[in-house]
């Protein structure tokens, strides 16, 4: 940012900003293996009340020239607005002023956007752009609550989650899912409409796919389609020290004394694993993540610290 009468500290010149900005893109492409990109930077004006025109333009431009994603902030809080309406009085809206300075299109993610109008909406969709829904942090800061089922579901819009530390209090996505579903669930109390409610799946569906297709990744991970790169984690609801209240009859795999002969039908069994899903996202933590893969790497794996994996369902099955 190159503009900021409230903290001036904080503030770069615009030469500035382009100096930083070509040094980070070199380190970065300097740290990439020659074959394969793992590091990617990304463009970043703060928001737009604290870069100027000409900042806003030039990352703009940079991000066509360098093939770059984007991320910036968008309608947070009502006085951002007011804001954003006094020093772009030839912008109809906040979506028009980025859109101006040609920073929407389909790499582009919109942090925040609790306060759109419609035709906002509209300009986002249309310039193919994911919002980047922030849950706890606009719980914390009391921003608001973004109407995400109309996006997703009314809007047609990508919606991704983002943690917004430190705007936000928790870095774990997994935290953000079960903020996400309760966000939603207060907004459906103010507007008396349950339709507003996310569901489990919708709230994955964000932190995977809708993830993946904000950052243009979509064709590449957020499922398990043949051919994606493989980043998974292995989920254990009985690992060590674990907070989740597992019992046998819970489990889809597990036959009660009772149904020797009468086996779980496959409905059964899927309604078994979504409870599942539902006691890891509201009750579970990084102690049940047991490993981790990243584009087939293992990068995470608590089993070698004499970790007893007797439960471990994906492995057994």
């Amino acid at each position: 940012m190159d503009h900021n009468e409230t903290y001036e500290d904080y503030s770069e010149t615009f030469e500035e900003c382009i100096e930083s900005m070509n040094s980070i893109i070199e380190h970065v492409h300097n740290l990439n293996p020659d074959d394969e990109t793992l590091v990617k930077p990304i463009i970043t004006p703060r928001f737009a009340p604290v870069c100027t025109r000409d900042l806003l333009f030039f990352l703009g431009q940079l991000s066509k020239t360098h093939n770059l994603p984007i991320q910036t902030h968008i309608s947070e809080n009502e006085k951002e607005i007011e804001l954003v309406h006094d020093l772009f009085p030839d912008c109809d809206d906040y979506a028009s002023v980025y859109k101006k300075h040609n920073l929407l299109g389909d790499s582009t993610i919109l942090a925040h956007a609790i306060h759109l109008t419609k035709k906002e909406r509209k300009i986002i969709k249309e310039k193919n752009c994911s919002i980047s829904h922030c849950p706890t942090s606009n719980t914390f800061i009391s921003s608001g609550e973004a109407p995400i089922k109309q996006y997703l579901y009314e809007d047609g819009i990508n919606v991704s989650l983002g943690t917004d530390v430190s705007g936000g209090f928790d870095s774990s996505i997994l935290g953000i899912i079960k903020h996400c579903i309760l966000v939603s669930h207060h907004l459906a109390m103010k507007t008396k409409n349950q339709k507003d409610k996310l569901s489990i799946k919708d709230a994955l569906y964000m932190a995977t796919q809708g993830g993946a297709k904000a950052v243009g990744m979509e064709d590449q991970l957020g499922s398990f389609d043949l051919g994606k790169k493989f980043d998974v984690q292995l989920i254990d609801l009985k690992s060590q020290d674990s907070s989740v209240d597992v019992f046998d009859w819970q489990l889809p795999f597990q036959l009660h004394q009772d149904r020797r002969d009468n086996p779980l039908t496959d409905l059964e069994k899927v309604n078994k694993m979504v409870d599942l899903l539902g006691k890891w996202i509201f009750s579970g933590d990084d102690r049940n993540c047991i490993k981790v893969w990243c584009n087939g790497r293992l990068v995470v794996n608590k089993l070698r610290h004499n970790y007893d994996d007797r439960w471990v369902m994906v492995e057994k099955y």
